[in-house]
């Protein structure tokens, strides 16, 4: 992933925050977005997957799981700047509250790719591919195919995240287009 440092952060008149807590943060935000961003493009790209299913499944998986490591990276990070202020620690905001089913059905998506491709057909992974996703996973397949996670549906997952980083920020730091180029 991309990891930044000061000098990447010295843009325009921002400066790097002098609490470490504030700096680890950032950090923590910057590579979130840094990952949102690459799987948003990828998305983008016309270049049809060549990989067998179970492989881009496992991909799939992997990326998940990274998204859910930066997650939790910014969770951490921001619980400790909460901590300072005298605040609960990482707690998620209560506007953000409504984003655990998503969350969930994001996790057990990362899990049933994660695991085996046998365990990628049925109904209820359907439903958390269209949760997930917001409804953006493709063409919808017969019943018996296999659920697959495809490069939109990743794109609008990675959105989603974008989106909760931006949330549990937004209080501590500018504006995330000051921070990173685009």
């Amino acid at each position: 992933m991309i990891h930044r440092d000061r000098k990447a952060f010295v843009q325009g008149e921002e400066a790097w925050p002098a609490d470490p807590r504030l700096a680890a943060l950032w950090q923590a935000h910057t590579t979130m977005v840094a990952g949102c961003r690459m799987l948003i493009a990828r998305a983008a790209s016309d270049i049809a997957p060549t990989a067998p299913i179970n492989v881009r499944m496992r991909m799939a998986g992997n990326h998940l799981k990274e998204l859910d490591r930066f997650l939790a990276l910014l969770l951490r990070a921001r619980g400790q700047v909460l901590r300072t202020a005298g605040g609960r620690g990482a707690m998620m905001p209560p506007r953000l509250q409504a984003c655990w089913p998503r969350l969930r059905a994001v996790r057990r998506l990362r899990l049933a790719a994660s695991d085996s491709l046998s365990a990628l057909s049925g109904t209820g992974l359907r439903r958390d591919l269209a949760m997930a996703a917001c409804g953006v996973g493709g063409p919808a397949a017969p019943a018996p195919a296999p659920v697959e996670i495809g490069d939109a549906a990743l794109a609008e997952i990675a959105r989603f995240y974008l989106f909760l980083a931006e949330a549990l920020v937004i209080v501590h730091l500018p504006p995330v287009e000051q921070h990173v180029a685009p």
